[in-house]
């Protein structure tokens, strides 16, 4: 899964890494969940997720 977070003004390496790994908390148990559920499938070198 991806998404994205903004780049701030004043931004710092620091305060950037906070924002995305926030983002990564929220995704990655949907990630999981979806590989649990057999719903995410390999075509080419993309993944695509699978309706219910």
């Amino acid at each position: 899964m991806q998404s994205s977070v903004p780049v701030k003004e004043g931004d710092t390496a620091d305060t950037l890494a906070e924002r995305v790994q926030a983002e990564e908390r929220e995704l990655y148990p949907k990630a999981i969940q979806l590989y649990a559920q057999g719903r995410l499938k390999l075509v080419g070198r993309q993944v695509r997720i699978l309706p219910e």
